[in-house]
């Protein structure tokens, strides 16, 4: 049955309970429902000038004394009496009757009014009328679909959120007179990488490694190497493109782990550097880049000094694919 039920009338069961304790009763009983509504939206009840003395509670505690709802903290489990849970049956039927899809509180006073005569003659006596209660119900119904909405998107990023990972291997030939460029640091050496931009074999692995994580194919679907703007174009560039690229998905870096291949020059002075650079870029702490690099033994092209090569991988957090539709969230109470 509450499965239906807002935070907000949730709320309202808990106050309930905690009066009930504060009481000396031994259940919950309609009469605490009505003092945790009126905890849980005193507004409604201060738009016709009420306070807890003009309402049919007899609970035995001033509620309106109470330094804030926080004090109420119950100890113990205290079933509902079984007006209660007529109570409880019949707002969630009645909000089913209209098509509502959610129960709140003003659903929950509403019930009280129809299931407990006491109640609805104190309550009607006090100034509240069907016709005031049916226009709560529409007010309340916007503020619990926008509650709705805001629980849908907290679900998307706490439960439904995750990792994503993406990999990449890029391997470019070397050439004498050529500038060596790893991560947009420039490494003095006599070789540099053959490219249509800078070569940076690096980020073109980071990049697509990012891509790839996020689903968004490859670095030669962004920036091919047929369009001439991009000839010896800064691979910066391309890092920063995919960093917007997954700020609008809202899509977070977790870590980079990369591997540089090459026989010469040694990169370990130059790591550092290399990783604040991409770091900045990237606009991650520095503890989630990390570059390693190795030789090939002199096995293959990369051994004889003939190429370098680097493997990526990077790890993404955000919302899993196919949430998308959570921003169009609508909830038919609302007509």
């Amino acid at each position: 049955m509450f499965e239906r039920f807002t935070e907000s009338a949730r709320r309202i069961i808990f106050w309930s309970r905690a009066v009930a304790e504060l009481a000396l009763d031994n259940a919950i009983r309609p009469e605490h429902l009505l003092a945790g509504v009126y905890l849980e939206h005193p507004e409604v009840f201060g738009a016709f000038g009420l306070n807890s003395a003009d309402l049919p509670l007899s609970t035995r505690v001033d509620l309106d004394r109470l330094k804030s709802v926080a004090e109420l903290q119950p100890t113990k489990e205290l079933p509902l009496s079984e007006d209660s849970r007529r109570v409880l049956r019949l707002a969630s039927d009645q909000a089913q009757q209209v098509k509502v899809k959610s129960v709140g509180g003003v659903q929950i006073l509403s019930a009280l009014c129809h299931a407990v005569p006491r109640l609805r003659d104190a309550l009607r006596q006090a100034g509240l009328t069907e016709s005031l209660l049916a226009l709560l119900a529409a007010k309340y119904a916007v503020a619990e679909t926008q509650e709705l909405r805001r629980a849908a998107h907290a679900f998307a990023n706490e439960i439904i959120s995750g990792s994503r990972a993406g990999i990449a291997y890029d391997l470019h030939r070397l050439e004498a007179g050529r500038k060596l460029v790893l991560g947009g640091v420039e490494i003095p050496f006599a070789k540099g990488p053959v490219g249509h931009s800078d070569g940076d074999v690096l980020s073109h692995a980071i990049c697509d490694a990012l891509l790839g994580a996020a689903g968004l194919g490859d670095i030669g679907a962004h920036f091919p190497d047929t369009d001439p703007k991009w000839k010896g174009a800064d691979s910066r560039i391309f890092l920063e493109h995919v960093r917007n690229l997954l700020e609008e998905m809202s899509l977070t870096i977790s870590h980079v782990d990369a591997v540089v291949i090459t026989e010469q020059p040694k990169l370990r002075p130059h790591i550092p550097a290399i990783c604040e650079r991409l770091a900045e870029v990237l606009k991650v702490e520095l503890n989630q880049i990390n570059v390693k690099a190795k030789t090939n033994e002199g096995v293959d092209a990369i051994g004889r000094g003939e190429a370098i090569a680097c493997h990526a991988v990077a790890t993404l957090e955000g919302p899993l694919p196919g949430l998308e539709d959570l921003d169009d969230f609508e909830d038919e109470s609302v007509n």
